[in-house]
């Protein structure tokens, strides 16, 4: 099953202050110091002047200057007072360390309360939470162990109510089949209510489904049309499916000069992959001038939220000495990076340089590791490099059966060294 080009699905995505942020009341004019009327109201007790008040201090509106601390802080008074929304808001702070220590437990504890005063938006963090769990501090166990029956649970409740987002992400999980049987055509139906809801995530899935032909027909002229609506709602992933469909002519006529200016909006809104794009037309001039600096400045960008393309793009950098100094111990530091996240190229790279021990030990136990990692993702060179592994005995134990069938395999996949060089063994 094929997936277009920068799709990313909806694993972890929680409602956020950034989109759902409750304020019960608008922001008043009043509150310009902590002599004012607001401010003294809040301090006795007064639940909305509580709500304005730990508002403003998030936002930093009406007079106050952003504090996250004092945000955190009202938002606990009023939601001791069983207020849902601070209850929401205060569990995005502990969420995300705004104010706050982080603390994913305490997140959960006052999503519950929230969800118990009747707030889907809680509710449905909820199911995410239980869908990804919490790890603990190691990182390798869990606070709270995943609960994909329980997410989906809770996911099937919201539908139930029409909660947009959660029919975007039960949606995901039947085109996933994950935790369900995949069921595309109860997909598509979720996806189309939440799109007419204006669900811009839906609309992108919309897309994808139009796209693979799942629970509809392949039609690619709605496929366009729906990541243009999507991106008109300032979905990041949709700008950049569009770009790239404007870059290849896929489903619309090829525009190199708006495909460059939606990878370039993309980049700006914190699209990771947008900024990849952004930095390779910098770096070989096309549509704009040259500029490896530039090019290596987009590539940190999307590098920083672990984007194994960027990553990559660095390492070569630094081996090659592009908008840098040569570095071999910082390009593999990069390359290896990349390769845990599953970067092929990157995966071959290391594999190269633990073999002749540059920028590195020398480590063939490891060279082998890695050739064999590019390897099962069908990278020809890698595959020659493993068989010459098996061949020579290099390490891992001599085989010269395993040898042969993964130089065969590299000369399939086009690599003309094995190609040469099963035909001299075919001869022997």
């Amino acid at each position: 099953m094929m997936r277009h080009p920068y799709t990313t699905g909806l694993a972890g995505k929680l409602l956020s202050a950034a989109t759902l942020f409750f304020a019960l009341t608008s922001f008043s004019g009043e509150m310009e110091s902590e002599g004012s009327a607001v401010y003294e109201m809040a301090k006795n007790g007064d639940l909305k002047s509580q709500l304005d008040l730990a508002n403003s201090y998030f936002h930093g509106k009406a007079g106050y200057k952003n504090d996250y601390s004092l945000a955190a802080y009202w938002y606990r008074k009023a939601a001791v007072s069983g207020s849902a929304s601070a209850q929401f808001n205060l569990a995005l702070c502990y969420d995300r360390g705004l104010g706050v220590e982080q603390d994913g437990m305490e997140a959960f504890r006052y999503y519950k309360l929230s969800s118990d005063g009747g707030l889907p938006q809680a509710k449905y963090n909820i199911a995410v939470i239980y869908s990804n769990g919490i790890l603990d501090a190691s990182g390798e166990g869990y606070k709270l162990e995943k609960d994909i029956a329980m997410s989906l649970k809770l996911l099937r409740e919201l539908c139930d109510s029409d909660f947009s987002p959660a029919m975007t992400r039960f949606a995901d999980h039947l085109i996933r089949g994950d935790g369900c049987e995949k069921n595309y055509g109860k997909a598509f139906e979720l996806l189309s209510r939440s799109a007419e809801m204006g669900d811009a995530q839906a609309m992108y899935m919309l897309a994808d489904c139009y796209y693979n032909g799942w629970g509809c027909g392949k039609d690619q002229v709605k496929m366009i049309g729906f990541l243009k609506a999507a991106s008109e709602k300032g979905n990041t992933e949709a700008m950049s499916r569009l770009a790239y469909c404007l870059e290849h002519g896929e489903g619309t006529e090829k525009n190199l000069e708006k495909s460059f200016e939606l990878y370039s909006k993309s980049a700006e809104c914190g699209n990771d992959m947008a900024m990849v794009k952004v930095g390779d037309s910098y770096l070989k001039g096309e549509l704009v001038k040259q500029d490896v600096k530039l090019a290596k400045a987009w590539y940190e960008k999307a590098a920083e939220q672990k984007n194994h393309y960027a990553l990559f793009n660095l390492g070569v950098m630094a081996e090659e000495g592009i908008a840098t100094e040569k570095n071999s111990e910082k390009a593999f530091s990069l390359f290896l990076d990349s390769a845990r996240r599953g970067n092929v190229r990157a995966q071959y790279n290391v594999g190269c340089l633990f073999s002749d021990g540059k920028g590195t030990h020398k480590d063939s136990t490891a060279a082998f590791y890695w050739f064999k990692r590019a390897a099962e993702q069908n990278n020809p060179k890698a595959q020659r490099r493993l068989a010459l592994c098996y061949i020579e005995g290099t390490g891992t134990i001599e085989s010269f059966n395993d040898g042969f069938s993964w130089l065969a395999k590299a000369a399939e996949n086009g690599d003309l060294v094995a190609t040469q060089l099963v035909s001299e063994l075919d001869v022997k």
